[in-house]
């Protein structure tokens, strides 16, 4: 459905805000951080949008499996 969709979207922004943050921390070098810094708060931005637009026009769905996953792999915290 619609809702499912632009759940999963919610939360791969989440997942992408989260990577953006996580690479301020693993890059060594100022340019790199102020880089991903910017990229973090580009992705808080789409997070923030996709939040409002789910909770105005859809029901809220829970992470799918696969995109959990896919997320945990990205951030080095699967199980």
């Amino acid at each position: 459905s619609t809702a499912q969709l632009l759940s999963q979207f919610l939360h791969g922004e989440q997942g992408a805000l989260m990577t953006a943050a996580a690479l301020t921390h693993a890059v060594p070098d100022y340019e790199a951080k102020y880089y991903a810094a910017t990229q973090t708060m580009d992705e808080a931005r789409h997070v923030e949008v996709y939040d409002r637009y789910v909770h105005k026009i859809a029901e809220r769905y829970p992470m799918s499996p696969w995109l959990k996953e896919l997320i945990d792999a990205t951030l080095g915290s699967g199980d």
